[in-house]
C-alpha cells in the first residue's frame, strides 16, 4: 500500500517504512549480536549468523519490497558479522587459531563464507591464518631444536599439507590465501640459516631410508582445508604457499635435507612403490623445491648424492634418477642439469669399459694372478669430486692400476688418467691371529681367542693404512702418514673410522680426531663468480646504467638459483670496476658504464 501511494517513486514506503524498520532491524540485531557473543564460541556464532541471515532474507521476499531485501541483509552483515569479525576470529578457545590447531575445515569454510561477505572480511581472516601459520612455521624450523634433518624436513611438509588442505577445503583455494600462505612459507623456512642444507639432507636420507611424510602430510593436511573448509579459494591458496614458502626458507638446511630425502627415495625408499606411486612421491618433493630461494645450495648437495649413489650402485633404477633430473630441468632447466645428465653418461660406459678391461687383462696375464679391479672413469668438471693428493699404493693395487691404464690409454689416444682415491673401495681379506699364535703380524692388541678369517669393506685409504699393517704389528700416526702420503685430516678420520665403534668391529687400537670444514664455502664462492656473470650480462646489453636497476636486474636473473644479498652484488660490481671491466661515470658516482 504505501509503495502504491509512491507517485513514480517508492518515497513513501522508504521514508515511512523502511528507514524505520531497517533502523529497528540494525538495533534489534545489535542487541541479539552481543547475546550471542556471550558464549565465546565463533562456531556457534556462525552458525546463528547464518540462520538469522537465512531467516530474515525468507521474510523479506514474502513480505516486502523486493528491493528491500538486500538492504536488511546489508544491515544484518554490517550488525552481525562487520562490527564483530575481528572478535570472532580471535576468540581465544574457538577462534581461527584454534580451528587450525584442530582441523576444523568445516568450521573454517562457513567462517570463510560468513566473512567473504563483507568488505575486508577475508583480509581478517587470512591475516589471523597468517600469524597462526608463521607462528606455527618459526616454531618448527628453530635452530635450538634437537632434531635431525629430516625430522626437520618432515615437520615442514606436514605443515605444508595441512595448510594446503587448508586452501582447498575450506579457503575455496583463495589466490590472495593461497599467496599469503606462500609468503609466510618462504619468511620463515629461511629464518633458519640451515634449511636448504636440511632440505638436501633430508632428501637424501629419504631417498636412502624411505618416506617419512610429516611435511608432506602437513602439505595435504592444508590442501584438505583450502578443498573442504575454504571452497578452493585462490587467495588461501596463494597464502598457504607463500607461507609454506616463507617458513621452509627459515631453515639454513632445508635444502640439504631435502636432497637427502630425494636421495633416500632414489635409493631404496621407492622400492615398495609402483612407478606411479613412486613419482608422486618425488612430485610432492618438487613442491618444496620451488619454495627454496637458495636453489644453487640444493643443486651443490644432490650433485654430491647422486654421484654417491652411482658409484657405489645404490640407486634403485636408473630410469627414476632420470624421472627426477627431467623434473629438475623443467623446473630451473637444462643449465642446471646439465652435469647430472653428463654423469649418467659416464655411468652408462662403466659396463662396457669394465667388459673391455676383462677380456683385456685376460689376455695380457695368463699365468699371474692379480688383484680385480674395477674402474670407473669420471669425466672432469663434471663430478662432484675434489682431487686428492697422490696416495702411495701399495704395490699390487698400484700394479693393476697401471694396467687398467695401459688399456684406456691404447683405446684413448691423447687422454690422461688421474687416480682419485678419494671415492674408491676395496674388500680385504684380514686374518686375525689367536691369542699364542706367533705368525708374522701379530698384534697384542687385537688377540681373539682363536684364528679368524674376515673380509672387510673399506675405502681406498683404509685399505692402503690396513696394508701397512702387514709388516709391522704397530705403528705410529707419523709413521703412517710417511708410508701412505695420506693427507694428516683424512688420515685421522681414517683411522678414526677403524678405531672406534663398536668394541667387535674394531680394527685397530689407537684414536684419531677430526675436524669439520665449513659447509658453505664452496657455495659462496660459487656465488661470486654466478653474480659477477650476472652483472656482465646486463651490462653488455644496458651498456650505461644506474646502481640501484642494476642490482634489481641482477636480483632477477639470480633469484631462480639463489637470493642475492645487495652487499654481495656491490662487492662484485667494485671488484668489476677494479678489473677494469665496468667504470663509474664521470659526471655521476651512480652510474656505471661497461667497458666493452
Amino acid at each position: 500500500m504505501l509503495v502504491a501511494l509512491g507517485i513514480h517513486s517508492h518515497s513513501v514506503y522508504e521514508d515511512e517504512f523502511e528507514t524505520p524498520f531497517l533502523f529497528a532491524t540494525a538495533e534489534y540485531y545489535r542487541t541479539l549480536s552481543m547475546c550471542f557473543l556471550v558464549s565465546n564460541n565463533a562456531s556457534l556464532y556462525v552458525k546463528k549468523v547464518e540462520q538469522c541471515i537465512r531467516d530474515e532474507s525468507e521474510r523479506a521476499k514474502r513480505y516486502l519490497d523486493p528491493q528491500t531485501e538486500s538492504k536488511v541483509l546489508d544491515v544484518l552483515e554490517n550488525v552481525l558479522i562487520k562490527d564483530h569479525m575481528h572478535t570472532i576470529v580471535n576468540m581465544e578457545h574457538s577462534g581461527v587459531h584454534v580451528m587450525l590447531s584442530n582441523d576444523k575445515f568445516d568450521q573454517l569454510a562457513s567462517l570463510y563464507g560468513l566473512l567473504q561477505r563483507v568488505e575486508n572480511g577475508l583480509n581478517v581472516l587470512a591475516d589471523s591464518m597468517s600469524r597462526y601459520l608463521r607462528q606455527t612455521g618459526a616454531a618448527t624450523v628453530r635452530e635450538d631444536c634437537e632434531r635431525t634433518p629430516v625430522v626437520y624436513v618432515e615437520d615442514l611438509l606436514e605443515l605444508k599439507d595441512r595448510f594446503d588442505a587448508f586452501l582447498l577445503v575450506s579457503f575455496q583455494n583463495d589466490k590472495m590465501f593461497k599467496n599469503r600462505i606462500q609468503t609466510d612459507f618462504e619468511t620463515f623456512i629461511n629464518l633458519n640459516k640451515n634449511s636448504a642444507e636440511y632440505l638436501s639432507l633430508y632428501m637424501d636420507e629419504k631417498l636412502r631410508k624411505g618416506l617419512k611424510s610429516d611435511l608432506l602430510e602437513l602439505k595435504d593436511r592444508f590442501d584438505a582445508f583450502l578443498l573442504v573448509s575454504f571452497q578452493n579459494d585462490k587467495m588461501f591458496k596463494n597464502r598457504i604457499q607463500t607461507d609454506f614458502e616463507t617458513f621452509i626458507n627459515l631453515n639454513k638446511n632445508s635444502a640439504e635435507y631435502l636432497s637427502l630425502y630425494m636421495d633416500e627415495k632414489l635409493r631404496k625408499g621407492l622400492k615398495s612403490e609402483n612407478d606411479e606411486n613412486a613419482e608422486k612421491l618425488l612430485d610432492k618433493a618438487m613442491i618444496l623445491f620451488r619454495f627454496l630461494q637458495e636453489k644453487d645450495v640444493f643443486e651443490k648437495y644432490y650433485k654430491q648424492h647422486m654421484a654417491r649413489r652411482l658409484l657405489l650402485d645404490k640407486s634403485i633404477s636408473d630410469d627414476m634418477e632420470r624421472v627426477m633430473i627431467s623434473k629438475l630441468k623443467t623446473e630451473c632447466g637444462c643449465h642446471f642439469t646439465l652435469k647430472l645428465e653428463n654423469m649418467f653418461r659416464d655411468k652408462e660406459l662403466w659396463t662396457t669399459q669394465s667388459t673391455a678391461f676383462k677380456e683385456y687383462r685376460d689376455n695380457f696375464v695368463q699365468n699371474e694372478r692379480t688383484i680385480d679391479i674395477s674402474v670407473r672413469v669420471l669425466t672432469a668438471g663434471v663430478w662432484p669430486t675434489h682431487s686428492a693428493p697422490g696416495c702411495i699404493l701399495p704395490a699390487p693395487c698400484e700394479q693393476a692400476f697401471n694396467m687398467f691404464n695401459n688399456f684406456y690409454e691404447s683405446k684413448h689416444n691423447g687422454r690422461k688418467l688421474t687416480l682419485n682415491t678419494m671415492l674408491g673401495t676395496a674388500d680385504v681379506k684380514a686374518v686375525f691371529y689367536g691369542v699364542n699364535s706367533q705368525k708374522p703380524g701379530t698384534s697384542e692388541v687385537r688377540e681373539t681367542p682363536k684364528e679368524e678369517n674376515k673380509i672387510l669393506v673399506v675405502n681406498t685409504h683404509q685399505m692402503v693404512i690396513l696394508m701397512c699393517f702387514n709388516s709391522q704389528p704397530r705403528l705410529t700416526f707419523q709413521a703412517l702418514s710417511e708410508q701412505t702420503n695420506i693427507t694428516e685430516r683424512e688420515l685421522k678420520r681414517n683411522l678414526q673410522s677403524l678405531a672406534m665403534g663398536k668394541p667387535a668391529q674394531r680394527v685397530l687400537c689407537r684414536k684419531g680426531k677430526g675436524k669439520d670444514i665449513g659447509r658453505f664455502f664452496v657455495v659462496e664462492d660459487d656465488r661470486k663468480h654466478e653474480t659477477e656473470a650476472a652483472i656482465v650480462r646486463v651490462m653488455k646489453s644496458r651498456k650505461v646504467l644506474d646502481h640501484n636497476n642494476l642490482v634489481a636486474e641482477v636480483t632477477q636473473q639470480l633469484k631462480h638459483r639463489f637470493l642475492p644479498n645487495p652487499i654481495l652484488i656491490k662487492k662484485r660490481i667494485e671488484s668489476l670496476i677494479d678489473r677494469d671491466y665496468l667504470a663509474r661515470d664521470a659526471h655521476d658516482l651512480k652510474l656505471y658504464n661497461y667497458i666493452a
